[in-house]
C-alpha cells in the first residue's frame, strides 16, 4: 500500500506579516503626516523676514456705507491704528466695538477682503426725538448725546431718567395718538419723579396725570375738554387730571 502522503499546512504569507502591496501606502500617508506637521509649524513661526504670502499686513480699508452724520476723519482715526497689522491676527471685534463708540454710530460690521484690505460698514443713529436738552433717542428707545443735535431742534421733546427711555418712547407713541384723534397737537413728555406724566401741547399748554389708570382719565379729560368755554381753555395753562373726580385748570399768571 502506499501510504497517504500527509497534508502540509503553508503558511499564508498574510500571517508573516504586513502585505508587501499595503507597506507603501502607509509610508505615503506617514509622509503626508509629517509634511502637514512640518507646515503646522511654519504658519505658527513669528513672522520676522516681512510678509508672508498668506498673511500681508493690512495696507487698506474701505467703508462702503454712506454717512450724514459720522465724521470720516473719526472712521479714519480709528482704522489706520489697525494698518500694519498681520491680516489674521487684526482684531475684527476690537475694531467694531471702538467705531461703535464714535458719535452716531449704533452698529459697525468690520470683515477681511483677501489678501490685505478690511471692509467696513458703519450704521449710524435714526433718530426719532430729542431727549432733554441735548439728547436724541431712536426707535428703539435708545438714548444717545451726539456732539451736535443741529438740525433736529425741531423733534419733539421727550424727557425722564435714563432707564425709563424705552418706557416713555412707547408711551409717547400711544398718548400722540390719542391727542391726534382729538385734533391736539403735541410737543413733547416727560416722566417726572411720582411716576407723573406731563404732557405738553403745541398751545404752550401742558397736561399732568399719574401713571396708573393715564388711559380711563384721558378719556374723561377729552369728553370734558370739548364742554369748556374758548375763553377758559386760552387762559389755562395747566390741566392736572391727578383727581379721582375730575381735573383742575391752572390758569397763567397775569
Amino acid at each position: 500500500m502506499i501510504p497517504e502522503q500527509a497534508e502540509v499546512e503553508q503558511e499564508s504569507p498574510n500571517k508573516l506579516g504586513a502585505e508587501p502591496s499595503k507597506l507603501p501606502k502607509v509610508a505615503f500617508w506617514l509622509l503626508i503626516t509629517a509634511l502637514a506637521l512640518v507646515f503646522s509649524a511654519w504658519l505658527m513661526l513669528p513672522n520676522k523676514g516681512g510678509d508672508h504670502w498668506f498673511s500681508k499686513g493690512i495696507s487698506s480699508y474701505h467703508v462702503q456705507s454712506q454717512l450724514n452724520e459720522v465724521r470720516p476723519e473719526d472712521i479714519d482715526r480709528v482704522l489706520k491704528s489697525y494698518l500694519g497689522v498681520s491680516f489674521w491676527d487684526v482684531p475684527i471685534d476690537e475694531i467694531q466695538g471702538r467705531l461703535t463708540q464714535l458719535d452716531w454710530v449704533v452698529k459697525a460690521e468690520v470683515s477681511r477682503v483677501w489678501p490685505d484690505k478690511l471692509d467696513v460698514q458703519v450704521f449710524e443713529q435714526k433718530p426719532v426725538a430729542r431727549w432733554g436738552e441735548s439728547g436724541l433717542i431712536n426707535h428703539q428707545g435708545q438714548v444717545f448725546f451726539p456732539y451736535s443735535i443741529e438740525g433736529y431742534r425741531d423733534l419733539v421733546v421727550l424727557d425722564g431718567s435714563l432707564d425709563s427711555s424705552q418706557l416713555v418712547l412707547q408711551r409717547w407713541v400711544e398718548i400722540n395718538e390719542l391727542f391726534q384723534k382729538q385734533n391736539i397737537a403735541l410737543v413733547g413728555l416727560a416722566y417726572k419723579p411720582g411716576k407723573i406724566w406731563q404732557i405738553y401741547l403745541a398751545s404752550g399748554q401742558s397736561v399732568i396725570l399719574e401713571d396708573e389708570q393715564w388711559q380711563r382719565k384721558l378719556r374723561l379729560f377729552f369728553q370734558a375738554y370739548k364742554q369748556l368755554s374758548q375763553d377758559l381753555i386760552k387762559s389755562a395753562e395747566t390741566f392736572d387730571l391727578r383727581y379721582s373726580n375730575g381735573f383742575v385748570v391752572g390758569k397763567k399768571t397775569p
